[in-house]
């Protein structure tokens, strides 16, 4: 449900890359992060589509949005990954004060990714 929440307007490589920095955080050695993608995804702010008490009110999605949904789900079952750097994002309308000084490993469509 997060690939689908955080990345459905950016397609495929986009959602893969989303699925990628939960992945990366989940197994990273420093243990900064919880050891599995449920617990990374439910940390409280570090998903767009989630918050403290739960997910947020979903926004409206239209018709075609289940082809997207499938693709999502497809990426966290096949368990693919195509960049092991990845840890941190965000959506480019944003600037948060963590990326700040950051230089960014790739950006796509509407998402800059880091490795930190």
């Amino acid at each position: 449900m997060c690939l689908f929440w955080e990345g459905r307007s950016e397609g495929t490589h986009g959602m893969q890359l989303i699925y990628d920095t939960i992945i990366n955080r989940s197994t990273d050695s420093r243990s900064i992060w919880p050891s599995t993608p449920t617990g990374v995804v439910l940390q409280p702010y570090q998903f767009s589509g989630f918050v403290e008490n739960g997910l947020q009110t979903p926004k409206l999605v239209k018709v075609g949005d289940w082809l997207t949904w499938t693709e999502a789900k497809r990426i966290a079952e096949t368990g693919k990954s195509v960049d092991k750097r990845v840890n941190h994002f965000h959506h480019n309308s944003v600037k948060p004060k963590w990326a700040v000084g950051k230089v960014p490993v790739k950006v796509h469509r509407n998402h800059t990714f880091y490795s930190f």
